[in-house]
This record gives C-alpha cells, sequence and structure tokens, in this order.
C-alpha cells in the first residue's frame, strides 16, 4: 500500500469529516442539508479518490466508492419519491456522499453505515414520540447519517492505515 494513497485517502477523509459537522449542524437548526456543500464536498473529495486509485493502482477501489455511493443514493431516492415527508432530498444527496466515502472500502461499507445511522437515530426516536405523546414529528436524519459513515470510516481507515484487513 502507498502511502499516498494513504495521504490522499486521509486528507479526503478530513474534507468530509470539516463538511459533515457543517452539514450536521444546518441540519439540527435549519431540517435540511444544502445541496451546495453536498456537491462542492464530492467535488473536492473526488479528485483525491481518483488519485489514489492510480497511485494505488486500484481502479476497482474507486469503482466500489461510486456504486458505493449510487446504491443508497437510489433506496433513499425510492423512498423519498414514494412518500417525501419520509426522508428528505438533503438526506438522498447526502447517503450519495456517504457511501461514495466508504465505498472505497468495500461494497458493504456503505451498507453498514446507514445501518449505524438507524442504530443511532432509534432512541432519539423513541424520546421523541414519548415527548409527543405518541404524534409524530420531523427529527433530522443527517446527523444521524455522519455518525454511522464516521463509524464505518474510523475503523476502515485504523486498519487501512496500519495495512490490515478490518475484521469485517
Amino acid at each position: 500500500m502507498e502511502l499516498a494513497e494513504k495521504i490522499l485517502l486521509l486528507v479526503a477523509a478530513s474534507i468530509w469529516f470539516v463538511r459533515v459537522i457543517q452539514l450536521s449542524i444546518f441540519d439540527i437548526r435549519e431540517q435540511r442539508l444544502p445541496t451546495p456543500i453536498i456537491y462542492t464536498t464530492l467535488l473536492m473529495v473526488v479528485p483525491l479518490y481518483v488519485a489514489a486509485a492510480i497511485v494505488a493502482r486500484d481502479p476497482a477501489s474507486l469503482g466500489w466508492a461510486f456504486v458505493g455511493g449510487i446504491g443508497p443514493y437510489a433506496i433513499l431516492l425510492t423512498l423519498y419519491l414514494i412518500s417525501p415527508k419520509l426522508i428528505g432530498g438533503g438526506d438522498v444527496r447526502f447517503a450519495a456522499l456517504n457511501g461514495f466515502i466508504v465505498g472505497w472500502y468495500g461494497l458493504a461499507y456503505p451498507w453498514l453505515g446507514i445501518l449505524a445511522a438507524l442504530i443511532f437515530a432509534f432512541p432519539g426516536s423513541l424520546i421523541m414520540v414519548a415527548l409527543r405523546g405518541g404524534r409524530g414529528g420531523q427529527s433530522a436524519f443527517g446527523p444521524y447519517m455522519a455518525l454511522g459513515t464516521a463509524a464505518v470510516l474510523g475503523i476502515q481507515l485504523g486498519y487501512f492505515i496500519a495495512d490490515k484487513s478490518a475484521p469485517f
């Protein structure tokens, strides 16, 4: 594994992390994820992933990253089209960004990120239902997606930097 590849992926992860904090704060305050922040983040990290693929001579990982972004995007887009009140359009685009970021490491990781997001969101949803007496309401899902993806990315980067395979 090339040092340059590690550096490029760490820079991309750092950019993602900073932007995800911005997106999460915005989502909590405004109940929406701004498209320009999501797209400019993609514009910053995609070239770094392309460069990492070139340096590592590993086009397959770049392909997994793109597929990792498309899969969650397609599923969440379907949910959005069925019921726009269920999930927001920003969440759909954010899932594509997050899936791309962790898709490099394998196709299971975008789905693990979404699963982790759902697990993190569950206690908050129970509290919201209890406080509102069973009435529905909206909650920002972006921070949970960020947290789920960050958990998966952190584990993968740790193993990646140590030149070891993750246990899952």
